[in-house]
């Protein structure tokens, strides 16, 4: 290696707001991404990074072979991108894989990661501000959020630290502060532009990333959300995934009979068609015309299901919310009433209902639902004898390996009716199973459920009641799929039931003659407990970075340090505003006498220094007599204020104002009459 000589001392401090500005950036993106693991890695790179270009640095060699490996690793990244290697999913989180702007901004972030090795120079370190406002500008464009906002104020203050490090403050400290004013400005201005611009480019940019990356298509193809597809198709154990305490909907549930609320999930589809990888509705959908098309007194249609056997009817009032905007009617069991807004809702052979989006703004309607009879007893009592039509559907043998259906038998071995044999299974799948959202993928080529039985044992709702549908077909027992939420949280206020995005959920649906389909939830037997001490630490630090990352006290401080960085720029006109408002004194009024006289020379556009009052006066009256006359009282007045022995008080400085705008009125007319 060779010796370097920058020219510029070293300092500590230089690099350490260089890296507080990358990191502004990247608590941006992961306020949109929420992936702490993502963020901790990258973090984690970045900080080492600035550690060995400080190091470098600081015993004078230059990082000529540290850049040859980071292109080295440059190349193996997008090597293993392009062949679809798992590396690509720690690359990209799957939050980023939808969109193609958190996808630019993913690699963005990668490539800074890559260049935090490479600092070796005042200069480098500097840059470091233009890929961190381009992060922030992604993650606005995606998410414009509070935390963005404070991330981004806390930006233009490091930024100031870091141009004021090419400025002699020692000699002038005007130049600081024109440096933070021209920072604020230029961040205001890149943040909007970049928020506007990067839309259309996303668009275009889109298919060149995925020429480019074909890796990227084949994660948004696998891309999911737990508990929930608002499609004919279902995917499964697809890595972590993030829900929010976002309302989704809210719900009042009344058994119609007794007036007592009932707690009940929320179905919203239906899936009989395992895959190995996901699952299928081979139902399609039709549309169903409400009951003689005429709207009842509330200004809403009626909708008549199936007569379902059953004598518990439950009344459900459902509200979407603005984010809860999916097609699907959400109900408890059978519904057999909608009485809804829409007049034309879709149907399928499951009962499940489509039509009622929450951006149409008819977002409420009510279902009348049949509980089917779930009594322990009776479900003992119920034949094991079943339809041509469920058999067909829901004992055909899927798409699954010996393996589960030996284990299946090996756990209802001896139980003699479906009943305790679905419990035996359920027990089963809580005792020796995690449920984790942070669970990984499915490895490619493996049966899901497979894999989740016999090696990972982690998962989430999905792959949990996938593995119970599975294993109870395996057995003789009817089984589906259903999808939609859990009951909510009870508001004793508004009597009701709040149903967040955290709430998305999936469960085994079991069919027992002459009592119906059964809810049967594995989830309700798991616990965390069964992790080990390194899965909870690690839980525990990417939790940690999180409320760093997101806390409540991000934006508190980041006004606090936009107070302190707008008192520092704009320190001096704030304190004359103070001092204008204080007690009278000389050098006050003195100076206020001045600033006024300036503005009268600046309107007369007599701005050469030169000029004395008298000639000031005669400027003025070569445009105009009466502006000539005013001007000679005010420079008159001001030759007093500051030559004379008399007291100045703040009448004069009220008389020079005036004079000001008289003056500015007069040329104004002036001009018009010559025109």
């Amino acid at each position: 290696m060779m010796r370097r000589t920058t020219g510029r001392t070293f300092s500590y401090t230089l690099y350490i707001s260089g890296f507080a500005t990358i990191i502004c950036g990247l608590a941006a993106l992961n306020s949109v991404l929420n992936d702490p693991s993502f963020a901790t890695v990258t973090g984690s790179l970045i900080c080492a990074g600035y550690g060995v270009s400080m190091f470098l640095r600081r015993v004078g060699y230059t990082a000529r072979l540290v850049e040859l490996a980071v292109l080295a690793a440059a190349l193996l990244i997008y090597a293993q991108l392009i062949g679809g290697h798992a590396i690509s999913e720690l690359i990209v989180p799957m939050a980023a894989i939808e969109a193609p702007e958190l996808r630019l901004a993913a690699m963005l972030l990668w490539l800074e990661v890559l260049r935090s090795f490479t600092l070796v120079s005042d200069e480098a370190v500097v840059f470091s501000a233009v890929p961190s406002v381009v992060l922030i500008s992604l993650a606005s464009t995606n998410n414009v959020n509070p935390e963005i906002m404070a991330f981004f104020i806390i930006y233009l203050v490091l930024t100031t630290f870091l141009l004021a490090h090419r400025v002699n403050t020692g000699e002038n400290i005007r130049k600081l502060k024109l440096v933070f004013r021209t920072v604020f400005l230029v961040s205001i201005t890149a943040l909007v532009i970049g928020s506007v611009v990067v839309i259309p480019i996303r668009l275009a940019c889109t298919s060149v990333f995925n020429a480019a990356m074909p890796e990227f298509t084949r994660l948004r193809d696998r891309l999911t959300i737990s508990g929930y597809a608002d499609s004919n198709y279902l995917q499964i154990a697809q890595g972590p995934v993030r829900l929010s305490e976002e309302t989704m909907m809210t719900v009042r549930s009344v058994d119609m009979k007794s007036g007592q609320h009932v707690p009940l999930y929320w179905r919203g589809k239906v899936f009989d068609t395992y895959t190995g990888h996901g699952w299928q509705s081979s139902s399609n959908y039709h549309h169903v015309y409400p009951i003689n098309n005429q709207q009842n007194e509330n200004g809403n249609y009626i909708y008549s299901g199936p007569q379902v056997p059953g004598k518990r009817l439950i009344r459900q009032d459902f509200h979407k919310s603005r984010r809860g905007m999916t097609r699907e009617v959400f109900a408890a069991a059978e519904p057999v009433i909608i009485e809804s807004a829409a007049r034309t809702l879709s149907q399928n052979e499951f009962n499940c209902w489509h039509g009622i989006y929450g951006r149409s703004g008819k977002t409420r309607y009510t279902v009348v639902s049949v509980l089917p009879n779930d009594d322990p007893g009776a479900l003992r009592k119920a034949p094991a004898k079943y339809s041509p039509d469920i058999q067909t559907r829901y004992l055909r043998k899927i798409t699954s390996t010996a393996k589960v259906g030996e284990l299946s038998r090996k756990i209802t071995k001896g139980i003699n009716n479906p009943y305790d044999k679905a419990m035996a299974i359920q027990r089963y799948l809580g005792q020796t199973c995690i449920y984790d959202l942070d669970a990984p993928p499915t490895p490619p080529g493996e049966d899901a459920v497979e894999h989740f039985l016999f090696n990972s044992r982690v998962g989430y709702c999905d792959v949990f009641a996938s593995a119970m549908v599975i294993m109870c077909r395996e057995v003789g027992i009817p089984a589906r799929l259903a999808t939609g939420y859990l009951t909510g949280v009870y508001d004793e206020q508004q009597d009701l039931y709040s149903v967040r995005d955290m709430d998305r959920h999936a469960w085994a649906e079991l069919y027992f003659p002459g009592c119906g389909w059964i809810t049967f939830d594995p989830t309700e037997y798991t616990s965390s407990q069964n992790q080990g001490w390194l899965e909870v630490t690690a839980k525990q630090i990417r939790r940690t970075i999180s409320e760093i990352f997101g806390g409540p006290g991000i934006v508190p401080l980041a006004a606090a340090l936009f107070i302190v960085g707008a008192l520092f720029a704009f320190g001096s006109e704030i304190k004359e505003i103070i001092k204008s408002r204080q007690a009278d004194s000389p050098s006050k009024m003195h100076n206020a006498a001045l600033m006024q006289y300036l503005a009268i020379r600046k309107t007369l556009e007599a701005t050469n220094p030169s000029l004395t009052p008298a000639e000031v006066a005669i400027t003025a009256k070569r445009i105009s007599e009466d502006a000539g006359k005013l001007a000679e009282e005010a420079v008159g007045l001001f030759g007093e204020i500051r030559y004379g022995q008399r007291d100045v008080n703040l009448e004069d400085i009220q008389r020079l104002k005036t004079l000001r705008r008289e003056i500015k009125s007069s040329i104004k007319q002036s001009r018009r009459r010559s025109n």
